[in-house]
């Protein structure tokens, strides 16, 4: 297992995540398509996160050689970090009607 690999993954796949919660929330277009993929939008959002999740990680295993898995594993911490910062700022943003 590339422990490299997989913190980049889950790092780009949280990003996807959040990215594509909020366009959902602003795009309605955006939405339904979600929402044909999987028959409903959160199922759309997670289909489309794992094929994200595994074909990335099956990309970059052979890319990213093993050594500095700590920072790898310490982003992760950063993006998630900003991942809940970001939604809860979208939708407190959105509850007060300012988005």
């Amino acid at each position: 297992m590339n422990i490299k690999a997989l913190a980049h993954s889950t790092s780009v796949t949280l990003a996807l995540i959040v990215f594509m919660t909020i366009l959902g929330e602003q795009n309605t277009a955006f939405k339904n398509l979600l929402t044909n993929i999987g028959g409903h939008h959160w199922i759309g959002k997670g289909l489309i996160a794992i094929i994200v999740f595994v074909g990335l990680y099956f990309l970059l295993k052979s890319i990213l050689k093993k050594g500095g898995e700590q920072k790898s594993i310490n982003m992760v911490v950063g993006v998630t970090i900003l991942s809940g910062f970001s939604i809860f700022g979208f939708y407190a943003l959105h509850t007060v009607g300012i988005l």
